[in-house]
């Protein structure tokens, strides 16, 4: 059992394998299990327990390289799982263009939004950092090299900041994904 006091960073986090029981000093316990997605406030405080059987337990974690200053005397929250209904896409709705973004946690360091679209190839130009996991759909990035990377659900693509390319969704009418990056 691992004592956090005063977590240092925003941190999201995908749980490939194991578990995670998370006691926080304020609130009611939490448990991650295999496969959830979750984000953990800078500055939290409780305690921490992994548990993976005879195995090491193994995530993916995503943090900023540069530390921001949080608020004077913030209520956060103990770390949250990502909402599996939103996660889901039951409730997505297109705007004009055929594209929806809705953010899930917006930390101090993080931003962490649920993104979709209708299947399109478009240009990107000087990006922001990010990571994307793909939830459904398949995408096709061609960096400015000409160089093609095909992408299939359950995949995790970082795209470096300043990258340019074409993207090409593609999917049953449907590209969804989760997207990290920077707040």
């Amino acid at each position: 059992v691992g004592r956090m006091v005063n977590f240092s960073i925003d941190e999201f986090i995908y749980l490939y394998h194991g578990k995670a029981l998370v006691r926080p000093m304020e609130g009611g316990e939490a448990i991650f299990h295999t496969g959830d997605f979750f984000f953990v406030h800078k500055g939290y405080t409780g305690e921490w327990e992994i548990s993976a059987g005879p195995t090491n337990h193994y995530e993916l974690s995503v943090i900023t390289t540069a530390r921001a200053t949080p608020p004077e005397s913030p209520k956060l929250p103990a770390p949250i799982m990502l909402d599996k209904d939103k996660l889901s896409g039951i409730d997505i709705s297109f705007d004009e263009n055929g594209l929806y973004e809705e953010v899930l946690q917006d930390g101090i360091e993080l931003t962490i939004s649920v993104q979709a679209e209708t299947p399109r190839t478009k240009k990107i130009e000087n990006v922001t950092e990010r990571l994307v996991c793909l939830l459904s759909g398949q995408l096709t990035f061609m960096d400015e090299n000409g160089e093609a990377s095909k992408y299939h659900s359950g995949d995790f693509i970082l795209f470096p900041k300043g990258v340019n390319g074409e993207w090409t969704s593609e999917g049953h009418g449907l590209l969804k994904y989760i997207s990290v990056q920077k707040s």
